[in-house]
């Protein structure tokens, strides 16, 4: 054990000295004296780096008859020292569908620091290939982070994908998923990567790629003004706002920063709105379900007068239909301006003033209408005053039990 606690510390920089320190070690490892399964030797290997490295560790990668408990320490000190005359030995090993998986991806990991572009090359369809053995995805993720971008298109990559054979494991796959793919996805590759999200279907109840959709997502808006984005984001909105499910689904800081930017940035919001305002009166279906999932953080308050303005450049009545059950939603009751605005627009807009005709209409006292607008009043606001009363009530049992308790 000398060896491993020698590792530690400050070793001889010659090379005979390393030398017998590596067999050492490796002589520990087989005899399975000494383990690393926390990984805490892992970063000292570098201090064993010395001329005649290779060749002593070679015998180890290549021999199958040795234990994967030193031939996968030998892979880690090849790794760590980067010794890249072993790469052909190690794309082998990784190819060898009669080693342990575990072996097969050190060795693909490894290849992710030495390997050369033609050595990573032939990992590719280890990336796309259903492999059963790989159970909790690693080779697969090993593959896709040596090959992903410079070897791999977005096409290929896209095509590569699939849902993790275990959902709740956080290893190599899942992180390449959700940190290494987004981090190196040009902009000119959002087109397809918005597509392939649109193919997954509604997104919810714990989705294999929820998270990896949302950042998709907040790097489309990031990258809005590329060509094409707005109008496939929008049909990723749509399929999301169908099955009344939020568009980012997660509860994280995607999220919150996707709301804040939404928030603050009202001509890319009003562009997406408007793209999917468009979308579903083409489609020329319902459009109900669209005006609740616009209210959560993308249709405000502020945007009634947008709404007015772009009313008046819409000659569909379909379309106008649509825009005017938005202004419904935003239109402010209280605020003289936005009352101002809605009067004048309804001079010119028969189907606004359809709508609104009843509101500015004046009442006879007695009427029929009459009676139905105070009971509606009566009603609300005896609700509210339930409600509130309730609340009260809550409130005071809160402080009785608490004393009580006291």
């Amino acid at each position: 054990m000398e060896s491993a606690v020698l590792l530690q510390s400050d070793i001889p920089t010659d090379a005979t000295s390393r030398k017998m320190m590596v067999d050492s070690l490796l002589k520990l490892y087989e005899d399975e004296e000494l383990f690393d399964r926390r990984g805490t030797q892992y970063q000292h290997y570098g201090k064993l780096k010395h001329p005649q490295l290779t060749e002593q560790l070679r015998p180890y990668i290549q021999d199958s008859s040795k234990c994967d408990n030193v031939r996968d320490k030998a892979i880690d000190i090849a790794e760590v020292c980067e010794v890249s005359e072993l790469q052909e030995e190690l794309v082998t090993l990784a190819r060898d569908s009669s080693q342990s998986i575990y072996l097969r991806a050190s060795a693909a990991k490894a290849l992710c620091s030495i390997g050369d572009a033609g050595t990573r090359l032939k990992l590719k369809h280890l990336a796309s290939e259903q492999l059963p053995e790989d159970e909790d995805d690693l080779l697969k993720g090993y593959c896709l982070s040596a090959l992903w971008a410079e070897h791999l298109t977005a096409q290929e990559l896209f095509e590569a994908i699939t849902p993790p054979k275990r959902f709740h494991f956080l290893g190599k796959y899942q992180i390449f998923l959700e940190i290494e793919l987004i981090s190196k996805l040009q902009s000119h590759d959002l087109l397809l990567a918005l597509e392939w999200l649109e193919n997954q279907g509604v997104r919810c109840f714990g989705h294999p790629f929820e998270e990896l959709g949302d950042k998709i997502i907040l790097k489309a808006w990031e990258n809005f003004g590329v060509p094409g984005v707005v109008e496939r984001l929008a049909k990723v909105a749509l399929v999301q706002w169908r099955e009344y499910q939020n568009l980012l689904t997660r509860d994280n800081d995607i999220v919150r920063n996707f709301q804040a930017s939404l928030a603050q940035d009202s001509k890319k919001r009003q562009k997406l709105i408007e793209q999917t305002l468009l979308m579903v009166s083409e489609s020329g279906e319902e459009p109900w379900f669209l005006f609740g999932s616009l209210r959560k953080g993308f249709l405000h308050p502020k945007d009634f007068f947008w709404l007015l303005e772009e009313l008046e450049r819409i000659q569909d009545l379909d379309m106008q239909k649509i825009w005017i059950q938005c202004i419904c939603n935003t239109f402010n009751r209280q605020d003289a301006k936005e009352i101002v605005a809605l009067v004048e627009a309804m001079k010119t807009n028969e189907a606004l003033r359809q709508t609104f005709e009843l509101e500015f209409a004046p009442v006879e006292l007695n009427s029929d209408r009459a009676r139905q607008m105070e009971t509606y009043y009566l009603q609300s606001h005896h609700e509210v005053h339930l409600k509130v009363f309730n609340s009260l009530l809550e409130k005071g049992f809160g402080r009785i039990k608490r004393c009580n308790q006291v």
